[in-house]
């Protein structure tokens, strides 16, 4: 990102990739029924990679998957 740009003026971009096994409607209205903290979760999750000196980049929307964290 260039110095003389404003970070809140930058658009990122997201890739969009459907999750192949969605949860079905009649799950789905079930499960918010009575959703509860930790109980009832997104078919998706957004991922963004960070990279000191290059900042955020490969913004995507993705299926929800186990969180890798160093």
């Amino acid at each position: 990102m260039a110095a003389d740009v404003d970070p809140a003026d930058q658009v990122m971009m997201f890739a969009q990739e459907p999750n192949a096994n969605p949860v079905s409607v009649d799950a789905r209205t079930a499960l918010l029924k009575d959703p509860g903290f930790g109980r009832a979760f997104t078919d998706h999750m957004i991922m963004i990679r960070y990279h000191e000196g290059r900042g955020w980049y490969d913004a995507r929307v993705t299926a929800r998957a186990p969180l890798s964290l160093d």
